[in-house]
């Protein structure tokens, strides 16, 4: 499959007011330039197979928007499953509740993460639990499923740094990104991909 990113729009938000930033469209170029080709199967990707020059913070992008798209539709009750994302390999809970599936994660937990997005440099140490840690890293995704197909996705990532945990004091970030389903392509006999369409909020 490939992931192509198309009309990006990139605003600022202050207050409850929107403004397009005109002056961000080399970024938008720079986004819109390559498909991400990677293979994708029972609702995990694999593969991710971007172009040599593409630059890493737009291929990390366009790994945030895959990762959105990950979910497993069948598992055991109360199972942890390991998935590996743009998040790092993580041990993830997933519980249905009816077409809806919602994954939760610590991500204090996850392996081969990086944490260049900080400039609070921790390491989880074996015997201090997550609550204890200075950094603490939550994820959680809300899926929506018919017929097989994830037609929606809410993801909140929460990251809290606690300086002193008896005092409670502290400050908490949250990233929330969605896609949503617009419709689906029938693929023709010709093309070499299938293309996924979808907005990103």
């Amino acid at each position: 499959m490939a992931l192509k990113v198309q009309d990006v729009h990139i605003k600022k938000t202050f207050a409850s007011r929107e403004e397009s930033l005109k002056e961000m469209d080399s970024l938008r170029e720079i986004l819109e330039q390559h498909p991400l080709h990677f293979s994708f199967r029972d609702g995990k990707v694999l593969k991710l197979c971007p172009v040599r020059s593409e630059q890493t913070w737009a291929l990390n992008i366009k790994r945030g928007i895959l990762s959105v798209l990950q979910t497993v539709q069948e598992f055991p009750a109360g199972a942890v499953v390991e998935e590996v994302d743009v998040l790092g390999i993580c041990p993830t809970k997933y519980q249905r509740k009816g077409p809806i599936l919602v994954k939760t994660r610590d991500l204090n937990l996850c392996s081969h993460r990086s944490s260049g997005l900080t400039s609070v440099q921790s390491v989880v140490l074996p015997h201090v639990s997550s609550e204890q840690q200075i950094l603490s890293s939550q994820l959680e995704c809300v899926q929506s499923i018919r017929d097989g197909v994830l037609e929606e996705a809410k993801c909140t990532e929460s990251d809290r740094v606690t300086l002193f945990p008896q005092q409670g004091s502290g400050a908490e970030t949250q990233t929330q990104s969605a896609l949503k389903l617009l419709h689906v392509e029938t693929e023709t006999l010709y093309s070499k991909s299938n293309y996924v369409s979808a907005k990103v909020k």
